[in-house]
């Protein structure tokens, strides 16, 4: 299963909901969405439709936050999905209630594991009743489609994401591509939408170029409007200055 990229922030009590286990406040049901957690008081599994014992999943992600607390789950990513300070302390209050049920009704700790906050904590809520492994969603990535050894073959390699910035750092395609690049010795540019990262953070990464779409010359509403011309605009400047080097 791959993990991210979610509007959600519900510990994946939607996905538990769909495989038949509900959320309960008391003896009520509650609706499987993150505003339910702060009310969560139990689970129902009597409608469960695949055992425990007969699944296990494999969740691909490529952060590591926990799942609560300042680098959880509410507090990094709801704010990029348009939720107010109100709004992400209430979020994290539920989630931290999530862990405490799971924790006193099925004896399992879900904050205390990388990955545990990717996509609003659907690794937690799937952790709490099924077996799960954690991979990397880079090295996922990488070895499905090869891209180390196309990577060792390449005179520059290309990569990027909509914000450069310290979540990149954390384990996202860019820093596994650049992972690699070091390893084999390769240059490599970076094209992104914006760029958040400090001169001193860039030259620690020592990449050849990095080419944000915003910059002095255009604004953030443009880069959006104009993504696919700028993109490929961006590409040829970097084929540009590699050729003169």
């Amino acid at each position: 299963m791959f993990v991210g990229g979610s509007a959600t922030n519900d510990a994946g009590i939607g996905i538990l909901h769909a495989l038949g286990i509900r959320s309960l406040a008391t003896d009520q049901l509650l609706k499987p969405i993150g505003s339910s957690l702060a009310e969560l008081t139990g689970f129902d599994e009597t409608q469960i439709r695949i055992p425990f014992t007969e699944v296990n999943f494999t969740l691909v992600c490529d952060v590591k936050n926990h799942l609560y607390g300042p680098k959880g789950a509410a507090y990094v990513y709801a704010p990029q999905k348009g939720a107010d300070p109100k709004a992400v302390e209430y979020l994290d209050l539920g989630l931290r209630n999530f862990a405490q049920v799971v924790l006193t009704q099925r004896g399992i700790s879900v904050n205390d594991f990388e990955g545990a906050g990717a996509a609003g904590g659907v690794a937690a809520g799937i952790k709490a009743f099924y077996p799960i492994s954690i991979q990397s969603g880079i090295e996922a990535i990488i070895e499905m489609v090869g891209l180390a050894e196309a990577v060792a073959e390449a005179d520059l390699v290309i990569t990027g994401e909509g914000k450069f910035d310290d979540q990149t750092l954390e384990g996202k395609v860019v820093k596994g591509v650049y992972d690699l690049c070091t390893r084999y010795q390769k240059r490599m540019a970076v094209i992104c939408g914006t760029l958040d990262l400090n001169p001193q953070q860039l030259e620690s990464l020592d990449i050849w170029k990095v080419s944000p779409l915003v910059r002095a010359d255009t604004t953030m509403e443009q880069a959006i409007d104009n993504a696919y011309e700028l993109v490929s605009r961006r590409a040829f400047e970097l084929l540009e200055d590699i050729s003169s080097v």
